[in-house]
């Protein structure tokens, strides 16, 4: 593993985004959301509810990776005028997997570390269970995507204006991605039902992050190994960017 190599991924990743118009856009609207709605939304501190409990817990559980989502399902797409180059130099695809994987990971964290305050002003009983949910999502939720980006072949413009009024590069692969995402918190909701508590649920959750993020390698490798399966496939539909 080349940290140089992945560190300098990491930092043309950054660059990147704040370069262009689309990819700022998401990443400062998402960023207002997690600090200023995120909070107000599960704000209520007080008795047991079943139903304030099921839509907390999955709002809870979704925020933390809206932007894993809204960035990473384009994740090759972004580096469609310089794929090709990569595909020429003799680059580790693994490293090259690991910076993607490891920025997505490091995004969540950040975004949590902001948002954290101001959801504990409103709510400290939620201290914990964000936590979870931002072990959750910075690792399964960062490996789903970046293997389902792996069949993303559709073009994108960065520069493009206008993030919610804008479906460039939209698909089913997209569809598929946040029905993905946004089904498997829902699905361990029924866990608040059966139980009449949420501590399975945020447990849970917790435990398949901590378990993505220490095989996060493994995830790496494989999905590189799938990324030169698929290279030339994604270098014909980048070929007319």
């Amino acid at each position: 593993m080349d940290i140089k190599f992945i560190s300098k991924l990491i930092k043309l990743e950054l660059k990147f985004i704040f370069r262009h118009t689309r990819t700022k856009q998401v990443a400062l609207s998402l960023l207002i959301a997690q600090v200023s709605i995120l909070p107000l939304i599960v704000a209520y501190d007080g008795e047991f509810s079943l139903i304030r409990e099921l839509s907390t817990a999955s709002i809870l559980s979704l925020f933390p990776g809206l932007f894993t989502v809204a960035y990473g399902q384009y994740y090759f797409a972004w580096d469609a005028k310089l794929f090709s180059l990569l595909c020429i130099k003799k680059i580790s695809w693994t490293d090259y997997i690991t910076a993607k994987f490891l920025f997505l990971a490091a995004s969540t964290f950040s975004y949590a570390i902001i948002s954290i305050s101001t959801l504990v002003y409103f709510n400290s009983k939620l201290l914990f269970p964000y936590i979870y949910t931002i072990l959750y999502n910075a690792g399964a939720s960062s490996v789903v995507v970046l293997g389902f980006a792996l069949f993303n072949f559709q073009k994108i413009n960065a520069s493009a204006k206008g993030i919610f009024s804008n479906y460039q590069g939209m698909g089913k692969n997209q569809q598929l991605i946040s029905l993905v995402i946004v089904i498997i918190p829902l699905l361990l909701c029924s866990t608040i039902i059966y139980t009449q508590s949420n501590e399975i649920f945020y447990s849970t959750l917790c435990i398949i992050g901590i378990c993505s993020l220490a095989s996060s390698l493994w995830w790496c490798k494989k999905i590189a190994l799938k990324l030169q399966d698929n290279k030339y496939k994604l270098l014909k539909a980048f070929n007319n960017y």
